[in-house]
């Protein structure tokens, strides 16, 4: 029984599997041309004859002729030069490459054989619709995924590899607003005192966290050269909103860095890394920074009673602090480093405290 060819039109070219592989054919001026794409895939095969279809209607024949010779860059090619050209650029904190992990997985198995340039608005937006449908994820990761995608095409425009942006007209879905937490002082005391009592590099970061509002990759990052003794500041080159930022040292703080200080300075066999010294240098490898406290501030927030604690809720906990405390909004933003206003707004407007002590006022104005 003769062997079943299947073909399949796309445009001005007609796409047949010849040796399990597909094959492009097409005519001009009454001469035939075929070409293999090189792939079994029909989707793979159908976006690079969509992109050889252009090229006929645009007549541009000769381009068209040596279309299998074009170099082709890959969705997951071009993913994994974005990812490293982030990170050795020193674009992205060291969390940001983590942070990457799960989209990039994804995304890759979806799209990752495909030309980047064959991508369109409508692949992209059907992909993060079944994201949410399919696999029930959230409005924040399909956001988190999008934000990753518009990244990388905006980096692929400037690099040649695509003609436009097709992330450019897909809009973010509003977020359904999440409670912030964060540790009342009584709280905040309470953990401070359980891993102060522990000891080691879990309270020396958290008391970082604690006093500066610093984000943990910012504390990860952190080089004795950053700390001024003399002005009593930190400073920051490059925050998570690629700002400067310097940080005034609280009197507990200042104390425990001198002495975390000088015991770096008793013990000169802790091997620097390409000059870097780091505040807090990993247990395991004093040549790397640490990675994480994760396990030991769960384990110390069930200790104090509290339930599990996460790094970031010191940072929203000083913001709090300095809401309640009628900080002036501008003077915040400043110490904590928002890049907008905005952001730093929302905490005076959720501040149940701020409502508290309002409520108290007018409590207080119907009495008199």
């Amino acid at each position: 029984m003769p062997r079943e060819h299947k073909t399949v039109t796309v445009g001005a070219v007609n796409l047949r599997k010849n040796g399990g592989r597909w094959q492009a054919r097409w005519q001009v001026n009454g001469k035939r041309y075929s070409r293999s794409l090189g792939v079994t895939n029909l989707r793979i095969a159908e976006k690079k004859a969509r992109l050889l279809s252009d090229l006929l209607e645009a007549e541009d024949f000769e381009a068209a002729k040596q279309f299998r010779d074009r170099p082709e860059h890959t969705f997951a090619t071009v993913c994994g030069e974005f990812v490293q050209y982030m990170m050795d650029g020193g674009l992205g904190e060291p969390s940001t490459e983590q942070g990457y992990r799960t989209p990039r997985h994804r995304l890759v198995k979806e799209f990752g054989g495909w030309p980047i340039a064959s991508i369109t608005p409508k692949d992209l937006e059907g992909f993060l619709a079944r994201l949410m449908e399919r696999d029930t994820l959230s409005k924040a990761t399909r956001n988190r995924y999008l934000a990753f995608l518009k990244s990388l095409f905006k980096v692929a425009v400037r690099w040649g590899y695509v003609a436009g942006n097709p992330t450019a007209d897909i809009k973010q879905i509003k977020e359904t607003p999440k409670r912030t937490r964060h540790l009342t002082a009584e709280q905040l005391a309470r953990l401070m005192q359980v891993l102060k009592s522990r000891g080691g590099l879990a309270y020396d970061v958290a008391l970082m966290m604690a006093e500066t509002g610093l984000r943990l990759g910012t504390v990860r990052q952190l080089q004795w050269g950053q700390v001024d003794f003399e002005q009593g500041v930190l400073f920051i080159p490059k925050t998570k909103n690629h700002d400067s930022l310097e940080v005034p040292i609280g009197n507990m703080l200042y104390a425990h860095l001198q002495q975390l200080y000088g015991q770096r300075q008793s013990t000169n066999l802790v091997p620097l890394s390409r000059g870097r010294d780091w505040v807090f240098p990993s247990p395991a490898d004093p040549t790397k920074p640490f990675h994480t406290i994760r396990k030991s501030l769960i384990a110390a927030g069930q200790e104090a009673g509290i339930g599990p604690v996460h790094h970031h809720m010191f940072r929203t906990s000083l913001i709090t602090d300095m809401v309640n405390a009628n900080v002036n909004p501008f003077v915040t933003q400043q110490v904590v480093g928002h890049k907008n206003i905005a952001t730093t707004q929302s905490y005076y407007r959720r501040s149940l405290g701020a409502a508290r002590k309002a409520m108290e006022q007018v409590q207080a104005h119907r009495a008199s």
